[in-house]
């Protein structure tokens, strides 16, 4: 009786860790030409959408400030503002799908969260991703996300080209 109530906990164990493993897609670094030249082919400096233009405004940085306890990684942070030109509110057709950050030949691939910071204008959507590679700072990247509109699934690519990322002191 005590064995199958145990083998029941290691299944049962087993199953919500590959669960748990398998729903949220984990950040990662990879070289990959064909994705790096569909990419810049796909995505544009101004996008013009439902009559309305947005462009993209980012912030990246690794804090490296010391002091208290030191952390074991100081992973890339990115700050990302989807922001309508015409300062109308941003539609909530529009969906920030995925992130990418290009340096060189490797691509940063992750899914950014929506950042509630009530002091931005309904005309900026801001976004975070915390779990970027420890690049070194002072280098220059382009940041490409994707966006989706959830009616019609169509996906477009906007880009942020020659990105610094900063280090906080």
């Amino acid at each position: 009786m005590k064995l199958n109530r145990y083998r029941a906990l290691v299944i049962l164990s087993f199953t919500v860790f590959g669960i748990s493993i398998v729903s949220c897609e984990k950040p990662s670094v990879f070289e990959d030409e064909d994705l790096i030249y569909s990419l810049y082919q796909e995505a544009e400096d101004t996008l013009a959408l439902d009559g309305s233009h947005y462009f993209l405004e980012t912030y990246l940085y690794r804090n490296l400030m010391p002091g208290g306890p030191i952390p074991g990684e100081r992973p890339l942070v990115s700050l990302l503002y989807l922001i309508n030109t015409d300062s109308l509110e941003i539609s909530d057709e529009l969906k920030i799908d995925k992130l990418y950050v290009i340096n060189g030949s490797l691509v940063f691939k992750s899914i950014p969260e929506y950042n509630e910071d009530h002091s931005v204008a309904n005309y900026k959507q801001s976004l975070i991703c915390r779990k970027g590679p420890e690049w070194d700072t002072g280098i220059r990247v382009d940041v490409i996300i994707s966006i989706i509109q959830q009616s019609t699934k169509e996906v477009s690519y906007l880009i942020a080209r020659d990105q610094i990322i900063d280090k906080v002191e």
